[in-house]
């Protein structure tokens, strides 16, 4: 089971919304993540807007404490296994 998906099965975070969270994990500012990505800062915040609506959460923070948790757990589970 992937872990950045719920249980239900649906994808938490898209291709995409992960690209620009590791960016942000690293600590690049949203126009930062648009140039590395060939994108305008417009575009990010609109995937960041997109992201935080869908999946409840609060702010760039929360996303990136979100998907650093899963991450976690993904590299555990795969520890273990």
């Amino acid at each position: 089971m992937d872990l950045l998906e719920d249980m239900g099965g649906k994808k938490m975070f898209r291709p995409t919304e992960i690209k620009i969270l590791v960016y942000l994990c690293k600590g690049y500012s949203t126009k930062q993540v648009a140039f590395e990505l060939g994108n305008t800062n417009g575009t990010i915040k609109t995937y960041l807007s997109s992201m935080y609506k869908r999946e409840g959460l609060k702010n760039g923070c929360h996303a990136v404490a979100v998907y650093m948790e899963y991450k976690f757990i993904k590299q555990y589970l795969k520890e273990v296994a």
